[in-house]
């Protein structure tokens, strides 16, 4: 059903602009009648005509008449336009016969004329008005009611007394008109005077560009010598730009050429970066920074290729650049590479609180047969300010995740010197902490939160490893597969994020095979083999993923001969295996050791 349209009038009342408009050029008369008294509506429309016409000779002026039967369309809402055409009138004139005292709508135009403070006028056409006791007599109350004979279809002698009441109209138009002309002169005027204000503005503006014109012909030369210096800055920052993302791109390729296996290819990119900071003859802090940023990242690649001693020198010039550049005392991106270049420089000192790696044969074998750690480790001297930047880092920025990594393998490192039935504990909290900031890192920051996954199932896997220690090999299997769901439930599709669910899965493969659980633990191998298989199909050269892939095919081995399975059934996994050491040592050659897990 379509909504009506309001009527042209009742549209222009709705701005000021309509409403003097209607007030200029309203109605002078609203005729209100019933087709009741009137079936024809034979008077009211004589009615309408001898007041439009006018006289001539009784000097009576035409006059503007409204009435329903020309003037309101069938689809209006009749409520709002009848209401309109009321306030647009001057007088409201109703022709009241037998059936008009108590008529809904007569009574609704003469609500609309009380309103709106029209003057009322009645044609007493059969009404008896002085003795009439309707609703209409109530509204209109005591007006003037001119007799009209009933009988009669046209107007007589009340059309003369009704035209003396309401009076001319034209003196008033005409004053109406010449005010409407003064309103138009006075807006013409204005934008006249706009119009100079205009053309004024722009001769000044004018005025303006030729003094500053003249201004830079007189100082040319100082210009000049601004624009160079300018210039000079400008390519300082670019450069400083630039060295950045060297930094950066360093950082990813190292990452890359660790993910293949060729970190020999390194020393070109060292050498080169060497080759462009020895020509370098100011140490500004930037380049300090750089050479800093440089030594660290060689010495981590001396790290990842089990070359300590090379590690640790590299790291100490790092150390030296660093505190130069003054890493210690700044914010933000640059001290948390201070904290981690910290935490690296101690861990190539090889201090003894990292955690012993076992074999696949040996975490399958039973608790009494696994080697506890020492009882007395030695830290790295560098081990207390790590710690402390690491606290810092996290106080002041609480959701970073990568301060939260850094807090985590700091205090994780921490935890390892602590007996084992304190140990769990320390790390539970750990675990607990990272898993509030993952939970408050936004989940666009993606490579972020994939850092701070790694962290957290790092973490968790330390809880594991620490029941299993104290013999509580069932309490472990429950919390691998419950760190497996969670890892699953970040849902962050990344490779990085794959590999570590395939990684907490194959872990919680171990624990149920330490207690016996083979059906279990064939369950979890079994997944993190669908997941690692997805991975490889995405990305075939994955080093960590063809290594994790060999680890599970080799404890699903041994799971499924410990369990009694039949040669014939194992026999597929053995080759599936020995395809996956084919394939590793086809893609890497040069890779004799594989990056550990």
């Amino acid at each position: 059903m379509t909504k009506p349209v309001p009527a042209p009038a009742a549209i222009a009342a709705r701005n000021p602009f309509g409403h003097l408009i209607e007030r200029l050029y309203g109605y002078d008369v609203f005729i209100s009648y019933t087709r009741m008294d009137d079936e024809q509506s034979a008077y009211p429309l004589a009615l309408q005509a001898t007041l439009t016409q006018g006289s001539e000779k009784e000097r009576r002026p035409p006059m503007r008449c409204f009435l329903d039967l020309r003037d309101l369309p069938h689809d209006d809402e009749l409520r709002r336009a009848i209401e309109a055409k009321v306030r647009a009138s001057r007088h409201v004139v109703f022709i009241a016969g037998p059936s008009a005292a108590d008529h809904p709508w007569m009574c609704f135009e003469a609500e609309m004329a009380r309103k709106h403070r029209r003057p009322m006028i009645v044609l007493d056409r059969g009404i008896d008005w002085v003795n009439s006791k309707g609703k209409l007599r109530e509204l209109v109350d005591n007006v003037l009611a001119i007799p009209s004979a009933p009988g009669q279809a046209q107007p007589g002698t009340e059309v003369e007394k009704l035209s003396s009441t309401i009076g001319s109209f034209r003196v008033s138009k005409l004053r109406r008109r010449i005010w409407t002309g003064v309103v138009i002169a006075l807006c013409a005027f204005l934008a006249a005077a706009v119009n100079w204000a205009l053309v004024a503005s722009r001769a000044r503006d004018a005025a303006e560009k030729s003094r500053i014109a003249a201004e830079q012909a007189l100082t040319k030369e100082a210009l000049a010598r601004q624009a160079e210096e300018k210039s000079r800055i400008r390519a300082e920052k670019e450069q400083h730009s630039s060295e950045q993302l060297v930094e950066k791109m360093q950082t990813d390729i190292r990452f890359s050429l660790l993910t293949l296996g060729r970190l020999d290819l390194m020393s070109n990119i060292h050498n080169a970066i060497q080759a462009y900071l020895a020509e370098s003859t100011t140490p500004s802090e930037g380049k300090l920074s750089l050479k800093a940023v440089q030594e660290y990242e060689e010495g981590e690649t001396f790290l990842e290729l089990k070359n300590l001693a090379a590690a640790k020198a590299h790291f100490e010039k790092s150390m030296d650049y660093a505190r130069q550049a003054g890493w210690s005392q700044k914010e933000g991106w640059h001290l948390r590479r201070y904290g981690w270049l910290l935490y690296r420089l101690s861990a190539s000192e090889g201090d003894s609180t990292r955690p012993a790696v076992t074999s696949p044969a040996a975490s399958a074998q039973p608790v009494a047969a696994v080697t506890p750690p020492p009882s007395s480790p030695t830290l790295s001297p560098h081990w207390a300010e790590a710690l402390q930047v690491a606290e810092r880092i996290v106080k002041e920025d609480p959701t970073s995740p990568v301060a939260q990594q850094l807090w985590s393998s700091v205090r994780l490192r921490q935890a390892a010197l602590l007996p084992l039935d304190q140990r769990l504990g320390a790390i539970e909290k750990i675990a607990g902490g990272l898993k509030t900031a993952l939970d408050a890192t936004p989940k666009e920051q993606m490579m972020a939160r994939a850092d701070l996954v790694m962290s957290l199932a790092t973490a968790q896997s330390k809880v594991i490893t620490t029941l299993r220690e104290l013999g509580r090999v069932g309490d472990a299997a429950t919390l691998a597969d419950n760190s497996a769901t969670a890892v699953e439930a970040l849902n962050m599709e990344s490779s990085i994020w794959e590999l570590e669910l395939a990684r907490a899965l194959a872990l919680a493969g171990d624990m149920h095979l330490c207690g016996n659980g083979f059906a279990s633990a064939r369950t979890r191998y079994n997944n993190s083999i669908v997941r690692l298989d997805n991975l490889l199909a995405m990305e075939p050269r994955n080093t960590a993923a063809l290594n994790l892939l060999g680890y599970c095919l080799t404890q699903l081995i041994y799971n499924e001969e410990r369990a009694g399975i039949p040669v014939s059934q194992v026999e597929p996994l053995k080759h599936r295996l020995q395809e996956v050491r084919i394939k590793t040592q086809s893609l890497f050659p040069a890779n004799d050791i594989l990056p550990s897990e």
